[in-house]
């Protein structure tokens, strides 16, 4: 596999990460089982079953996230091993995480912050401890 798809897959894996923390999940999640599954209905249905199971122990963090992105980042490299044509579906599908939703941050204690987010889900934060 060339270095442009694996940095593809990888771009993919934590995009799809980001976007399962997002209020914009559900309408991306059908798309990336569709993209899997190739067009099999029944693995369509496990490829679902499989991302809403990944999204609520990301959501819960009963796993790291970088742990689903290498996952998914591997998942993406066979299909593009299998299906070197997926290549413009899946940047099509990236393209298009730039604006999933919102995703709420709780802030407690004596801590105040700043964030700064932009339209790829990228966020600065920065804390100010004041004792």
């Amino acid at each position: 596999m060339d270095i442009a798809a694996m940095a593809l897959a990888a771009t993919a894996g934590q995009a799809l990460v980001q976007a399962m923390v997002t209020d914009g999940w559900a309408g991306v999640r059908a798309k990336v089982a569709r993209l899997l599954s190739r067009g099999d209905q029944d693995q369509e249905q496990r490829e679902l079953d499989e991302l809403d199971e990944a999204a609520g122990a990301v959501r819960a963090e009963a796993i790291p996230a970088s742990v689903v992105a290498g996952h998914l980042q591997g998942r993406i490299q066979a299909l593009l091993e299998n299906h070197p044509e997926s290549v413009a579906e899946i940047e099509a599908l990236v393209a298009g995480l730039g604006d999933t939703g919102s995703i709420n941050i709780h802030v407690g204690g004596n801590v105040s912050g700043q964030i700064i987010a932009g339209s790829n889900n990228n966020a600065t934060f920065r804390v100010i401890h004041k004792p």
